[in-house]
Order: structure tokens, then C-alpha cells, then sequence
């Protein structure tokens, strides 16, 4: 056989198992594994598995009903990452919390690689299995949505419904949890949740607003020059510092606190190096005020936590999207100075200790805070904070000489 023909016959026994593998069916893969095998990884007998479910096909069927069953769907992490959400005014931080637990979420189900992609091998019924399966998720996710915008004062952009929303975000999502299981190297969760927060907020708009989707898009397709752009923005934060606030919070959020200088900053901001340099003495001091600013206003008419670990989770939910923000910050807390900014992490935790806010325990317990974030990201904000009580506790008996009770 010459190479000509052999490289023919490759192609075709190739394209050969393409086309049978789109034509298998679940019963035949399970009978590729064998039922011997099923049965003994369950400890189990064939004959104790054909006594059960009769043949392999009930047994495809029996478990496409149990892999898409919603009663197993993770129903308490996900109303836990949505309860990080619904309370808070501010759509940006919150949006980065949520995309960010859904991601967790969904990467440490075993079974979700398995269920959202079995059903290609289970034929029309596998298909409608999942279609049903989706439609549930989306179904239990729009009343939270709905919730959550209200909470925000936003509305989706027509024509995009608060269903469609929650779809495209199920399906970016479990996109993405594919893609760091395929290539985690490359997958960067904090890259996603800017990416899926940037597209999800296109998708609203204040309730009131006007403007449809198609709207919206015709204006962010026109890209006025940074003096015009700053003077179009809208925000309760005015005057200078309350720019440069904002101007830097996007220059870092999109290019890294390390690539941004002072000068783009002050340019971008349309002021001079030197009254920026006469409000924020460094990089990491304006780092460290963008900081507490967004605190300010992330916490800013939040009911106080029930308990410690309530507000811990809360600081640790806060912190975990801010980690280049949150290490100036940290670095700021451990200099003994006078602070002329509200630090309400500070203010809230010491409410949540009984003391006043200037007792140094209150910076202390949230510089642990911090810390326990900075060093160990992906853990769950809640179990983070479970372990910082204990740790908050014993800090407080020991520094209780110092303490000033109310």
C-alpha cells in the first residue's frame, strides 16, 4: 500500500469512528464498561445488578434520572452564594462574589463534568433529561435574580428577559468550569468573574432607564477620549478624590496595581502629578483608600451581622475579588497612624466586639481578616470565617487589658 493510500485509509477509518461514536447510545457504552465491572465497584453481583434493573437499558434510564434528579442539585452552597448578594447596593462587588462561589460551585461537583456532557451519548431522551434538568436550575435561580435586582435598583435590558439572563450566565459559567477542568493552567477565575461581570451588567439597567439592549450597545461601540469620557460619568462620589478613586480603581482593576503608575492615573483623571500626589503620598496608599472607599459604600446600609462569624463572612466575601487592593490595605492597617478615612471594616467590627472603634483590637481582628484571605483565596468565605473566630476570640481575651467596654 503505497503512503498515498494509507493516508486515504486513515482518513476514512478516522472520520469512520467519528460517525459511530455520534451514533452511540448509553446502554452501549455501559455494556463497553460491563456490567461485571459496574457491579463490583458497587460491591455488588451481575446478578444482583439484573435483579435490580432487569437489563441495561433500564439501567440507562435509571441512571439518567438519577444524574438529572435537581433534588440532588447543591441547593443549600447555592442559596449561600446568593445570600452574599441579595443585601448589598453596590451590583459591581456583588456580582464578583457570586460569579466567583458559582465557579467553586460548579468546578468541585464531581458529577457536573459527567452531566453536561452525557446526554450527548443518551440519545432524544438523554437530551430532553437535560433540557428539563437546565430549565429546573434556571427556574430556581430567577426568583434570587429578581431579588437581587430589586435589592440593586436594576432591571434587565430589553429584550432580555430575567430567564434569558440567568441562562446565559448557567451557560458561561459551566463554559468555563469545562474549560478549567480541560486547561487549568490557562483558566484564571479572576479573569472570569471580571469577564462574566462585565457582560452581566450589560445586560441591565436602572429601573427607569429607557434604553434596550440595542441601545446600550450602539453606545459602548463609541469610545469618547478619557477628559470627555470622565465627564460623562455618573456617580454619587464627587469632587477630585472621589475621581481619582474611581479613575484608579478601573486602571487597577484592568491592568494590575503593579503596571499602573501615579502619573497614568493623574492623567487619566485629567489633574496634575502633584495634586495627586498632595491627596494619596503613594501607589499603595491610594491602593489602600480605594479600598476602604469600596467598603464604605459595599456596607453602607447593611443590617448589622447576627453574629461574628455572620460579619467575618461578610469581610471575607468583601476582600476575596479586592486581593490588590486588600495587601496595601493590610500594610496600611499595620502602621500605627492616625486614619483620617471612616474605616468601616474597622468601625463594624468593633460594633461587633462591643468597643470603640479606635481600641487597636479592631484593626488587629481585621487585619486577620485580610490576611486569612490574601493567603488562601479560593476557600469558601464562610468556612474562612468559621476558622477566624476562634482565632478572633482568643485575640480578644488576650488583649482584653486594653479593651475599652462601652
Amino acid at each position: 500500500m503505497s503512503g498515498q493510500q494509507s493516508d486515504a485509509l486513515r482518513v476514512r477509518l478516522l472520520a469512520a469512528a467519528v460517525a459511530e461514536l455520534q451514533t452511540l447510545e448509553l446502554p452501549a457504552m455501559l455494556r463497553g464498561i460491563g456490567v461485571r465491572t459496574i457491579a463490583k465497584r458497587a460491591g455488588s453481583s451481575p446478578t444482583s445488578f439484573f435483579r435490580e434493573f432487569g437489563d441495561v437499558e433500564s439501567f440507562a434510564t435509571a441512571l439518567l434520572d438519577w444524574l438529572y434528579d435537581t433534588s440532588r442539585f447543591q441547593q443549600a452552597s447555592f442559596e449561600q452564594s446568593i445570600g452574599y448578594v441579595a443585601p448589598s447596593p453596590l451590583p459591581m462587588d456583588n456580582t464578583a462574589t457570586f460569579h466567583i462561589a458559582e465557579f467553586r460551585r460548579l468546578r468541585d461537583d464531581d458529577e457536573q463534568l459527567l452531566r453536561s456532557t452525557l446526554w450527548a451519548y443518551a440519545g432524544e431522551e438523554g437530551r430532553l433529561r437535560y433540557q428539563e434538568f437546565l430549565h429546573m436550575v434556571d427556574d430556581a435561580f430567577v426568583p434570587h435574580l429578581e431579588t437581587m435586582l430589586a435589592s440593586w435598583g436594576r432591571e434587565t435590558r430589553p429584550p432580555i428577559t430575567p430567564r434569558d439572563y440567568v441562562a446565559f450566565n448557567t451557560a458561561l459559567v459551566m463554559g468555563y468550569v469545562l474549560r478549567d477542568r480541560v486547561d487549568p493552567e490557562s483558566a484564571d477565575v479572576e479573569k472570569y468573574w471580571r469577564a462574566a461581570s462585565a457582560m452581566g451588567m450589560l445586560l441591565l439597567r436602572i429601573v427607569g432607564d429607557t434604553q434596550d439592549l440595542d441601545d446600550r450597545l450602539t453606545e459602548v461601540n463609541y469610545y469618547p477620549t478619557e477628559a470627555r469620557a470622565l465627564a460623562r460619568r455618573t456617580s454619587d462620589r464627587t469632587g477630585t478624590r472621589g475621581v481619582i478613586l474611581q479613575v484608579a480603581a478601573e486602571l487597577f482593576g484592568a491592568q494590575g496595581l503593579e503596571k499602573v503608575t501615579m502619573a497614568q492615573v493623574a492623567r487619566s483623571a485629567g489633574i496634575s502629578e502633584s495634586t495627586l500626589y498632595g491627596l494619596f503620598p503613594g501607589k499603595q496608599q491610594l491602593a489602600a483608600a480605594i479600598f476602604r472607599d469600596q467598603a464604605a459604600h459595599r456596607f453602607a446600609g447593611l443590617d448589622p451581622a447576627g453574629d461574628l462569624v455572620e460579619h467575618l463572612a461578610r469581610v471575607c466575601a468583601f476582600t476575596v475579588p479586592r486581593r490588590f487592593t486588600g495587601a496595601p490595605y493590610l500594610a496600611d492597617l499595620s502602621v500605627p497612624q492616625p486614619r483620617t478615612d471612616d474605616d468601616v471594616l474597622v468601625r463594624l467590627t468593633a460594633e461587633q466586639l462591643g468597643i470603640e472603634p479606635e481600641d487597636p483590637l479592631a484593626e488587629t481582628v481585621v487585619a486577620l481578616v485580610v490576611r486569612l484571605v490574601l493567603a488562601d483565596p479560593s476557600e469558601d468565605p464562610t468556612q474562612l470565617a468559621r476558622r477566624a473566630a476562634p482565632a478572633v476570640t482568643a485575640l480578644a481575651a488576650s488583649m482584653s487589658g486594653s479593651m475599652h467596654r462601652r
